[in-house]
């Protein structure tokens, strides 16, 4: 996986702390606003886009069937 992080000059970007995406349209799988995992009420928000990687680019799982 890659992560490409953000700030936004947003309240609220998704409303909630997690969204996955599944579909072939969208090149990331996951964001993440990590305000929702508590709750947040600052003017900005920092947001998470997960993205895939190839199985020989993954940094562990290495040797696990």
């Amino acid at each position: 996986m890659s992560f490409e992080n953000e700030t936004l000059d947003l309240q609220n970007y998704q409303g909630v702390a997690v969204v996955d995406y599944t579909d072939r349209e969208t090149s990331y799988t996951r964001i993440i606003e990590y305000k929702h995992f508590e709750i947040g009420k600052q003017a900005t928000t920092i947001i998470s886009k997960e993205f895939p990687t190839e199985w020989e680019d993954i940094p562990f799982g290495r040797g696990v069937a």
